[in-house]
C-alpha cells in the first residue's frame, strides 16, 4: 500500500473508521517518511449536521498540524442529474473529487477508511443486486492509487482504538437510515444470517479471498486471449466470431467485457444482459446491432463481433470536391489529402516496376494509396463524392460492368464504411474507388504516354 516518501490524501468523514485512519497513518508517518494531507467532503445531505461535521475535520487536522482539504458539493443535485440513487451519485462524487484534489496537490495516494466489515457488506449487495466474481471480491485493498490500511480491521476495534486513546469522532446518523441498502444489510440482514451461521463474517471473507484468486488467473487467461484475438483501432475493437466461439465461455465473456471496458473507460452500467447469449444471436443472424450504455454498440459485420463508438455507426452526410487540374485536393469530411500529377512516359512502359507490374495499378501503404492511371483518357475538371445510389464502374481484374453496391458486398466492406470511400471521377465515369479498384477503362497500358497519378494520404486508416 505505502512506500517511502508517499504523499498521501487521506478522506476523513468525521467517524470512526476514517478518524482512527489518519491516527494510524500519523503512527508510522516517520517510519514511512509520509506527507498526509486531510480532505473532507461535505455531502450537502444533512444540512448543520454537515457542517459540524466539517468544522470537526477542520479542526482535528488543525490539532495534529497536517494541512486539510474541506469541500462542500450537492450531491442531491448531481445525483439527479446524472439520474443516479443518492447512494450511488455519492460515491461517484466522492471519487471523482478525490482525484481531482490529489491531482492538485500531487498526492500519489488517496487513503480510505473502509474496514472488513464493509467487505462483507459489499459482498452481500453485490450478491443480492446479482453479480459475477469480479463483483463478489467485494473491496479490494489497492486500486489504482486508492489504499485502505484498515481494510483487515474490524469496525468493533477502530471504536475500541479510538476509545481507547482517548480519540473524539462524530456518529454519523445516516447510518442508521433504512433508505440505503448498505443500512439494512448492516442492522438487518447481517445479524438474521448469524443466526445460522455464527462466523458468517469470516465464511464471507474466506469466500472473497478463493474469489480474488480465481478471478485473478481467469483475467490473466483473458487478457492473454484478448492480445490475441483482438484488433483495436480508434473507436473500435475486433473480433473474429471463429475465434470467440473456440474460447471457453468463462474466458469470452471476460475477453468482450475487456473490449467494452477499453472502449468505454469502465464498465459502469454493462451488465451480464449485455453480453448473454451474444455469440449465440450472432451465429443465428445476419446482421446484429446491439446498444449498450456509454454510447457503445456491439455489431456483426459479415464474420467479425465489433464494439464500436455508437458516433461512427452515423452516416456521413454527402461530400463533393471538384479539381480542375493538376494539384492538391482536399476532403474535411474524411480528413483526407489527394495529391495528382501527370507526368510523361520514357523508354519502355512495360518494364516500369509498379506499373504495369502492378495489375491494380494500385499500391497501400500503412497510411497511402496510389493509383496510376492512363492521362489522356482522364478529362479535368475530376470529382471526388461519396457514393450515390445507381453508381456502376468497370472494376480491372473482373470481367464486364458492376454496381459499386454490389462491389462493396462482394468485397464484404463493412456498411458503415461505405459512404466514407472516397469516388473519384472523369466527366462521370468512375475512374477509381479510393482504397479498391481503379476502373479498367482507364488502366495504364504500353500505349500509355503520359500517367495520371493521384496519392492520397489518410490521416487515419480506419475507414480502410
Amino acid at each position: 500500500m505505502l512506500e517511502f516518501g508517499d504523499k498521501v490524501l487521506v478522506a476523513v468523514s468525521g467517524g470512526q473508521d476514517s478518524v482512527a485512519s489518519i491516527y494510524l497513518l500519523l503512527q508510522i508517518r516517520n517510519f514511512f517518511n509520509l506527507d498526509l494531507h486531510v480532505f473532507h467532503l461535505d455531502h450537502m445531505l444533512r444540512g448543520d449536521i454537515s457542517k459540524e461535521d466539517a468544522q470537526f475535520v477542520k479542526a482535528l487536522a488543525e490539532k495534529e498540524g497536517l494541512p486539510s482539504t474541506i469541500l462542500s458539493f450537492d450531491v442531491p443535485l448531481y445525483a439527479a442529474e446524472k439520474n443516479l440513487s443518492v447512494e450511488e451519485g455519492a460515491r461517484e462524487a466522492r471519487y471523482m473529487l478525490f482525484k481531482k484534489v490529489a491531482n492538485e496537490i500531487g498526492a500519489n495516494k488517496v487513503a480510505l477508511g473502509h474496514t472488513v466489515d464493509d467487505q462483507v457488506e459489499t459482498f452481500l449487495m453485490c450478491l443480492l443486486r446479482g453479480s459475477g466474481l469480479k463483483g463478489l471480491r467485494a473491496i479490494p485493498p489497492v486500486r489504482d492509487i486508492f489504499i485502505r490500511p484498515l481494510i483487515e480491521i474490524s469496525r468493533r476495534e477502530t471504536e475500541e482504538y479510538c476509545r481507547a486513546q482517548g480519540i473524539e469522532f462524530k456518529v454519523d446518523a445516516s447510518n442508521f437510515e433504512f433508505t440505503y441498502l448498505r443500512n439494512k444489510i448492516r442492522h438487518n440482514l447481517i445479524p438474521y444470517l448469524e443466526e445460522y451461521n455464527p462466523n458468517l463474517k469470516e465464511t464471507i471473507l474466506r469466500t472473497i479471498e478463493v474469489v480474488g484468486d480465481d478471478e485473478r488467473f481467469l483475467d490473466e487467461i483473458a487478457s492473454k486471449e484478448f492480445n490475441r484475438v483482438s484488433v483495436i483501432k480508434e473507436g473500435l475493437i475486433k473480433f473474429s466470431l471463429d475465434d470467440l466461439k473456440a474460447l471457453s465461455v468463462a474466458i469470452r465473456r471476460r475477453v468482450l467485457r475487456m473490449g467494452i471496458e477499453i472502449l468505454k473507460g469502465d464498465l459502469k452500467g454493462v451488465e451480464f444482459k449485455h453480453i448473454k447469449d451474444l455469440l449465440l444471436d450472432a451465429e443465428k443472424m445476419s446482421k446484429l446491432r446491439r446498444d449498450i450504455p456509454g454510447q457503445i454498440a456491439i455489431i456483426k459485420e459479415y464474420n467479425n463481433i465489433i464494439l464500436i463508438r455508437r458516433d461512427l455507426l452515423e452516416k456521413r452526410g454527402h461530400f463533393e470536391v471538384i479539381l480542375s487540374g493538376p494539384g492538391k485536393i482536399e476532403i474535411p469530411e474524411l480528413n483526407i489529402e489527394f495529391e495528382v500529377c501527370i507526368t510523361e512516359v520514357k523508354g519502355d512502359l512495360s518494364s516500369e516496376k509498379g506499373i504495369l507490374k502492378d495489375k491494380f495499378c494500385l499500391t497501400k501503404g500503412e497510411a497511402n494509396l496510389v493509383a496510376n492511371l492512363d492521362a489522356d483518357k482522364v478529362h479535368f475538371p475530376i470529382q471526388v463524392r461519396n457514393h450515390l445510389p445507381g453508381d456502376k464502374f468497370f472494376p480491372l481484374g473482373l470481367k464486364g460492368e458492376k454496381k459499386l453496391q454490389d462491389y462493396f458486398v462482394d468485397v464484404k466492406l463493412p456498411e458503415r464504411l461505405r459512404d466514407k470511400v472516397p469516388i473519384i471521377l472523369s466527366e462521370g465515369e468512375i475512374i477509381w474507388v479510393v482504397g479498391h479498384r481503379i476502373d479498367d477503362r482507364f488502366k495504364v497500358t504500353k500505349e500509355t504516354q503520359r500517367i495520371l497519378n493521384i496519392k492520397s494520404q489518410f490521416k487515419d486508416n480506419n475507414n480502410f
